[in-house]
């Protein structure tokens, strides 16, 4: 079972609407999806890390 955590994030004003659609969406997501993206937002960041060393 993956962890949930809370994390506030700033938003301008006119991006609420989007950001809140957002949170919507990841709040609802299943725990297979939740796992799934976690997995993938993982993946990003180590072939950023990795290409960020390599420049």
């Amino acid at each position: 079972m993956s962890k949930r955590t809370e994390t506030e994030t700033l938003v301008r004003s006119e991006q609420k609407k989007e950001a809140e659609a957002v949170a919507n969406v990841l709040m609802n997501l299943s725990e297979k999806k939740r796992v799934d993206l976690e997995n993938f937002l993982k993946a990003v960041d180590f072939l950023e890390q990795r290409n960020s060393r390599s420049a």
